[in-house]
């Protein structure tokens, strides 16, 4: 089956600007996040797309709701494509996590992280809710699969970031912008 994806990151809270380790904790959109929300909303044709998929956490549905208002496209949430929860690290500032935990297994940037060990996720655990997600959508498009449905995904930064590597491909976006890919199951 194949698919049509656009992917995106949440846009700003106030922790993101005060380099805070969100996880999977709660953080809404900031004033600048909202605007930059409604700056991807512009840039997206509702032709181009069929459905959005979000994280049921809080800054993702509200990107993917202004996303989808304006596109006049429903919002599906799914838990499976929430943050990688880092543990006792949710909450922290970048400098404090630096000096107190060691950087082999505790940098989100790694492509091995692994919080489990301080009450969070490893990127096993990550990979393997984002390839139940795509099995799940694989499944519920299957009828429609002749056209390939033209899916935006809203989810997170060190997720995505991992779950790309693991198909081979590169991601490092910035908050708000998109990468679009074809991916075939």
């Amino acid at each position: 089956m194949k698919f049509f994806l656009a992917t995106t990151r949440h846009t700003r809270t106030q922790w993101n600007d005060q380099r805070r380790y969100s996880g999977q904790a709660n953080p809404h959109l900031d004033e600048v996040g909202i605007e930059q929300a409604k700056a991807l909303a512009d840039t997206l044709d509702r032709s181009c797309l069929h459905y959005i998929y979000t994280s049921d956490l809080t800054r993702c549905v509200q990107l993917a709701e202004i996303v989808g208002s304006a596109l006049r496209i429903p919002v599906i949430k799914d838990e499976r494509l929430r943050e990688v929860d880092v543990g006792a690290m949710t909450g922290l500032v970048k400098g404090v996590v630096e000096q107190t935990y060691p950087p082999d297994r505790h940098r989100t940037h790694s492509i091995d992280f692994d919080f489990s060990d301080i009450g969070g996720e490893s990127a096993d655990q990550v990979l393997a809710r984002f390839d139940s997600f795509f099995e799940t959508i694989s499944c519920r498009h299957l009828p429609i699969v002749s056209w390939g449905p033209k899916i935006l995904i809203v989810s997170h930064g060190t997720s995505l970031r991992r779950w790309f590597w693991h198909i081979g491909a590169k991601w490092n976006m910035p908050q708000g912008t998109r990468q679009n890919i074809r991916f075939t199951l």
